[in-house]
C-alpha cells in the first residue's frame, strides 16, 4: 500500500471543524501524556469550531495539510509568533508538522520577521528546539477550562542573509 502525498494550502473557515478534531484529538492522544487527563482536558476546553475562522478574522493566517482530501494538520501564525502547530495523532511521525513549521517560518521570515516566537507546550517544545528554536523561559500559563499547565517559550532567529542564500 503507498502512502498518499501530503499537499499544502491555505486555511479557510471551512477548516474549522477538522481543525477543532486535530486540536482536540493532539490534546487527548498525545500531550496527554506528559500532562495527565485533568490537565489535557482543561487546555482542550472551549475549544469550537468558530474559534478557528474569528482567529482568521483577527489576522491569524493558517495553512492546512491535506492528505487524500482530509485535513491532517494546521499552522497557525500571525505576526511573529507561531499560535498553533497540530497534525492528527493518526499521521504523526511523517514530517507534516516540520513540513507546516518550513512554510510558515519562510512565510514570516519573507515578510520581514528575523525573530519568531512560540508559546510551546512541554509535549512539543522538544520538536521545536531540535529545529532550531531556543528556550526563553520555562513559565505556567491559564487553559481555556482554568487550569494552571507548565509551558516553554521559545524563539528562533532566521539566519543571516549570506547564510541563508549560501553566498559570501
Amino acid at each position: 500500500m503507498s502512502v498518499a502525498a501530503v499537499t499544502y494550502r491555505a486555511g479557510t473557515p471551512e477548516d474549522g471543524a477538522a481543525m477543532l478534531s486535530i486540536h482536540t484529538r493532539a490534546i487527548e492522544f498525545v500531550a496527554v501524556r506528559d500532562y495527565g487527563e485533568e490537565m489535557a482536558r482543561s487546555w482542550a476546553h472551549g475549544l469550537t469550531i468558530e474559534g478557528y475562522a474569528r482567529s482568521m478574522a483577527d489576522g491569524e493566517i493558517f495553512e492546512v495539510a491535506v492528505c487524500d482530501g482530509r485535513v491532517v494538520g494546521f499552522c497557525g501564525y500571525k505576526n511573529d509568533e507561531i499560535c498553533g502547530l497540530y497534525v492528527d495523532p493518526d499521521f504523526g511521525r511523517r514530517g507534516i508538522a516540520s513540513r507546516l513549521l518550513e512554510r510558515a517560518l519562510r512565510t514570516l521570515q519573507d515578510r520581514g520577521h528575523r525573530r519568531v516566537k512560540v508559546d510551546s507546550s512541554i509535549t512539543a517544545s522538544p520538536f521545536y528546539r531540535q529545529r532550531g528554536f531556543r528556550v526563553i523561559r520555562e513559565r505556567t500559563r491559564m487553559t481555556r477550562g482554568g487550569m494552571e499547565i507548565p509551558t516553554v517559550d521559545l524563539e528562533w532567529h532566521a539566519p543571516d542573509a549570506q547564510t541563508f542564500t549560501g553566498t559570501g
